[in-house]
């Protein structure tokens, strides 16, 4: 098993396997490293539309991916077979792709990309054979951080309010993420430092009526406000799933903050266990003034609650949003 990185570093050094399976959901870092073999084993263009393959196990064979690994290079010293959706490749010939993986050939790198690992035979020896990639989706608590890495590699410099703000509003979702941060790069006309207004401008959020403005409307117990916010959410069609993902993440985490400072623990400690920065501090205190353990279990619950509706009843979005707004401001 490999890691993601372990294997950017190897592409790096020009120490390449014959085959390589990436799986996980996390669709950001197959791309990663197949656009880092691409760069590195192709100099310009027209060597590389020669001699990259892409297949998909929806629309191809195994027999298929066997002879186009098989077939040599043209004008470069590799070829690269990239195969996505490789859980969903039919099982005929499967003899034939096992015989390649015992003596795959020299110049062909195949990279087989899948969101999951199958049990078939087939994923059985390429557990055996292959050089295996975890691309799992990365934890909440580790994107703020990513954002960080990434602006420092593209020599960005952003406010920690606004790199919390896209962290909570893109989620976990590393392809998101650079797909913003590419926006933000964009609309800067200067090197100054990236601002949360700036973010709320290239995502499209109002300053006043936003997911963020509804959750300190809703830490603050002001239901007037919050069915406001709601309501303007609601009219500009903010996808509701969104919506209760941020809150709810936000309020999960308020809730940890809670019990770890009951069980003893001063505040400065509880930030740091659970990596909150400066800008979320001010956030996660007033809640913690405003919620008792006891309610924020209760806030939980109803999170839970409205999932439920939101995948079973006709209820109009607007109508479990005022439904949310209300119990939590109540508690």
């Amino acid at each position: 098993m490999a890691s993601v990185a372990e294997v950017l570093n190897a592409i790096k050094n020009e120490k390449f396997a014959p085959v390589y399976l990436l799986f996980g959901k996390e669709k950001f870092f197959h791309d990663q490293i197949i656009q880092a073999f691409s760069k590195a084993l192709f100099t310009d263009p027209s060597s590389r539309s020669l001699n990259r393959i892409l297949l998909h196990g929806s629309e191809n064979s195994l027999s298929q991916i066997v002879n186009a690994s098989l077939s040599y290079p043209m004008l470069s010293n590799y070829k690269l077979v990239v195969v996505k959706e490789l859980s969903r490749i039919k099982v005929s010939d499967t003899d034939t792709f096992l015989q390649y993986l015992e003596k795959p050939t020299s110049t062909t790198i195949l990279l087989l990309s899948t969101d999951e690992m199958g049990k078939t035979k087939l994923f059985i020896e390429l557990k055996k054979k292959a050089v295996l990639v975890d691309c799992k989706l990365v934890p909440d608590y580790k994107i703020p951080a990513l954002i960080k890495e990434s602006l420092k590699h593209k020599k960005m410099d952003m406010s920690a309010q606004a790199i919390t703000m896209l962290a909570e509003y893109t989620g976990n979702s590393l392809l998101t993420i650079e797909h913003e941060l590419q926006k933000v790069n964009e609309y800067k006309s200067d090197d100054s430092q990236i601002t949360a207004d700036d973010v709320i401008a290239v995502t499209g959020m109002s300053k006043e009526y936003n997911i963020f403005t509804l959750q300190n409307a809703l830490i603050s117990k002001n239901l007037k406000r919050s069915f406001l916010i709601a309501k303007k959410l609601n009219e500009k069609g903010e996808n509701i799933n969104l919506i209760v993902s941020i809150l709810f993440s936000y309020f999960k985490k308020a809730m940890i903050a809670a019990k770890l400072k009951s069980g003893g623990k001063d505040l400065l400690a509880v930030y740091r266990e659970l990596k909150i920065n400066n800008y979320q501090q001010k956030d996660i205190s007033a809640t913690l003034k405003s919620f008792t353990i006891q309610k924020l279990e209760g806030v939980i619950n109803t999170f839970h609650h409205l999932d439920r509706k939101i995948k079973s009843t006709a209820e109009s979005d607007w109508a479990l949003l005022q439904s949310l707004c209300y119990d939590i401001c109540k508690k």
